[in-house]
């Protein structure tokens, strides 16, 4: 196997973006190539008497040394190092045998063989070769690009470290591998052979779905949305919500529900019904998230960390996790749950709800029969306003106790309750909002006195009459104290 022949499987074809580094050892002579037959021909010349090496990843300039990863432009394979045991060695927990090493190989990625697979004289080296270079049109792709590199490592080391063996930590973009068919001579020279070659390539996303998440980790990477942004958010990979507030969503039933992500059922049914046989995706999640955090009051940044932690623990690869670092995204989400909630809100929209369902009454009193899409959208759009002046907890249904007087109570859809006390204490803003408080200790959006009495007949909508032992009733009270006295 020349050096062409290996050098033509990483770069079958003329890189369109940027140059490929050959790099010399001991002279430490670099040289840039967009094809593999002069790389070949290069490393030809030096073969035997240099280790020659080449870049995974190719650059936009030439730059000193063999590069950096900053002035990377596209990558155009995975590698992996696989030490095998031996006297050029300092640690002794590595696999015993090629054999044994080629065995998490399987592990790593069953029934996937990497394109092909080299021995450097001391151990494996594995390669995984993109059908197309993977070319960065942004920061956030060479981000996602070295997460995969990370991950795929990952998927190696949980194996190995199962049986007490370790591996090279090195995922960076900027990594060079050696030339296979050259001879490495760093101590006894060996030649670099073929061991494999599965003629397999492949794309980034093939990897999300068999990425193991036990012990997973993110690589570090901050990213600043910028002068100009909305809301100047920091996406820190590894950021976390802010505690208390975060307890205090966690209480809500409904958020964990959101949080967990065990709503894909209920998502796909409702996307099933507009015609989607999709999946519920982690961007409708994001949202629900985001809605959920702004009306319990979070900041931006507490919202934007909250989505971010939520991609870290669900996200099934790179590219779904890196979504939540991508500004624009992120920008445009949070956007849109403060949007929406300023409109649920605003007296406009409640005078407009108001009079849809008024209209909607009185054509049913003349008779019309209105289709029951339009009055559920109706009604939706009601229970939205009462759900939001609750803080986001999705309102069910408003209970009247026929005590005397009567008593009021609203229920929510995941179960919690407020007591509202009787009629004069529901009709007074003042009193609601105090019990909310103390249930929640949190105040409730102030409304003005139309909206705020639209707002209870949108809860009126939805009574439900509860009839009580005559006890309760204050004219049966007095008659049984007249009884017992």
């Amino acid at each position: 196997m020349s050096a062409y022949d290996f050098l033509s499987t990483i770069l079958p074809h003329p890189l369109d973006k940027g140059r490929m580094s050959v790099f010399l050892l001991p002279s430490s002579k670099n040289a840039w190539f967009d094809n593999a037959q002069e790389a070949a021909d290069y490393v030809q010349k030096h073969d035997g008497k240099q280790n020659c090496y080449f870049s995974l990843a190719s650059y936009g300039k030439v730059v000193s040394g063999r590069g950096k990863e900053e002035d990377t432009v596209s990558l155009l394979a995975v590698g992996i190092d696989l030490d095998i045991a031996s006297a050029v060695h300092s640690k002794d927990n590595l696999p015993k045998s090629q054999e044994e090493a080629l065995s998490y190989v399987d592990l790593a990625f069953p029934g996937i063989r990497p394109t092909i697979i080299t021995n450097s004289g001391h151990g494996l080296q594995c390669f995984y070769v993109f059908k197309e270079p993977w070319i960065f049109e942004n920061e956030n792709d060479k981000i996602a690009a070295k997460q995969l590199c990370a991950d795929i490592r990952h998927n190696y080391q949980y194996h190995l470290a199962k049986q007490g063996y370790t591996m090279d930590a090195t995922y960076d973009l900027a990594r060079i591998m050696r030339v296979a068919g050259t001879l490495n001579i760093k101590s006894e020279p060996v030649r670099s052979v073929i061991v494999e070659r599965s003629g397999n390539y492949f794309s980034p996303d093939d990897f999300e779905q068999l990425i193991i998440a036990e012990r997973r980790r993110t690589i570090d990477t901050i990213v600043r949305s910028g002068e100009g942004s909305a809301y100047d958010l920091i996406l820190d990979s590894n950021a976390i919500p802010p505690k208390a507030k975060f307890v205090g969503l966690k209480e809500n039933s409904d958020f964990l529900l959101v949080w967990e992500k065990e709503l894909d059922g209920k998502l796909k049914a409702r996307l099933k019904a507009n015609g989607d046989e999709g999946d519920a995706s982690l961007s409708i999640y994001d949202m629900m998230l985001a809605n959920k955090a702004v009306r319990d009051g979070w900041t931006p940044q507490e919202t934007a960390d909250l989505i971010i932690a939520f991609r870290r623990k669900h996200a099934k690869g790179p590219k779904e996790f890196h979504k939540a670092l991508r500004p624009d995204y992120m920008e445009r989400t949070i956007k849109k749950a403060f949007e929406s909630y300023e409109k649920i809100l605003d007296p406009t929209h409640i005078k407009d709800v108001a009079l849809e369902l008024k209209m909607i009454d009185a054509r049913k009193k003349a008779g019309e029969k209105v289709p029951q899409a339009e009055q559920d959208e109706a009604e939706d759009k009601a229970r939205s306003v009462v759900t939001s002046f609750f803080g986001g907890r999705k309102f069910k249904k408003l209970k009247k106790y026929l005590s005397d007087p009567p008593e009021y109570e609203v229920v929510f859809e995941n179960g919690e309750k407020i007591n509202l006390g009787a009629g004069k204490d529901l009709m007074c803003q003042r009193s609601l909002r105090n019990r909310v408080f103390d249930k929640y200790g949190k105040v409730p959006e102030s409304l003005g006195k139309t909206s705020f009495e639209k707002m209870l007949n949108f809860l009126g909508r939805r009574i439900e009459n509860v009839h009580t032992s005559p006890e309760t009733r204050e004219v049966d009270r007095m008659k049984n104290w007249i009884q017992e006295y």
